[in-house]
């Protein structure tokens, strides 16, 4: 339990450490995280349809 305790210490002291960012830099990224997703799925996805569509016309 002694060391449980410690644990918790040590935790907490780290957490002070830490530079959490603001409100508008954590929007600008959740927004960079969610247009660079949005680009990644659409990428995949046009390369998922025309992959689809070359492998259909062949196996016609």
């Amino acid at each position: 339990m002694n060391k449980f305790l410690q644990y918790l210490r040590d935790v907490q002291v780290e957490l002070k450490k830490v530079t959490w960012p603001t409100r508008a830099e954590t929007l600008r990224m959740t927004w960079i995280v969610l247009g660079v997703s949005l680009a990644t799925g659409l990428y995949t996805g046009f390369l998922d349809l025309g992959f689809t569509n070359i492998l259909a016309s062949y196996l016609k």
